[in-house]
């Protein structure tokens, strides 16, 4: 996926070896994606949907997020 967004940067955590990040962010199942932008956390998916996060970053790409929000701003639960 990262080749189709080449501006937006994809981050992975094992959080088996990282516990304490999982704890900061909020992690309690797996896979589960993590939207920042400006540094900023905007929006989360748990599931495995590729559909729904390309969506969820198309959503969000060209947002400024001082001043609007995508209609995907809520967390999403995804089913397989």
């Amino acid at each position: 996926m990262a080749s189709e967004f080449p501006d937006v940067v994809f981050g992975k955590v094992n959080i088996e070896n990282a516990k304490e990040v999982a704890t900061i962010f909020t992690i309690s199942s797996i896979p589960h994606f993590k939207l920042f932008k400006n540094k900023k956390e905007v929006s989360d998916i748990m599931g495995s949907n590729e559909a729904s996060l390309k969506e969820l970053i198309i959503a969000w790409k060209d947002v400024n997020v001082r001043t609007e929000r995508p209609s995907l701003q809520r967390q999403t639960k995804l089913k397989d």
